[in-house]
């Protein structure tokens, strides 16, 4: 093609773009690197901003949450003095030994000195000792608390 033809193209398409309402190129290319200046300076400003906020410390669980929380609570409301090592083990034995007993508990073992529960996938153990361990974390957290 020939340098008069390309122009006489060019000089068209301004045209047509300019006749059907469509911006032409030229304006759009300089809208287009003002917005990408204005944004750059906004994205500074926030990058400023957060680095100088505080950022507050999420609260923290208290205790040891897993699996055997929520039914050694349980145990905790229904044993007759939910303080009492005994009374609370006594109270969980009978809560997994229960045909209706709530998920993650499966049962209490044959010779009744632990009980068995769900973990995701697997099938594990809760003893005595291991409440025993809880009950006095628990109490040492309210101390220092």
């Amino acid at each position: 093609m020939s340098k008069r033809r390309d122009k006489g193209l060019e000089i068209k398409l301004i045209q047509f773009c300019d006749l059907s309402g469509m911006p032409a190129i030229k304006r759009e290319v300089d809208d287009t690197a003002e917005e990408v200046r204005a944004g750059e300076a906004w994205l500074a400003r926030e990058m400023d901003r957060v680095a100088k906020a505080k950022v507050a410390a999420l609260p923290r669980l208290s205790g040891n949450r897993n699996m055997m929380s929520a039914p050694i609570e349980r145990a905790m409301s229904e044993a007759l003095e939910s303080t009492d090592l005994f009374s609370v083990w006594a109270a969980l034995i009978a809560i997994a030994d229960r045909p209706d007993r709530p998920a993650p508990l499966l049962g209490v073992t044959e010779d009744g000195s632990m009980i068995r529960y769900r973990n995701g996938g697997k099938i594990e153990f809760f003893t005595y000792a291991m409440l025993k361990l809880r009950l006095i974390r628990q109490k040492q957290a309210k101390k220092n608390t």
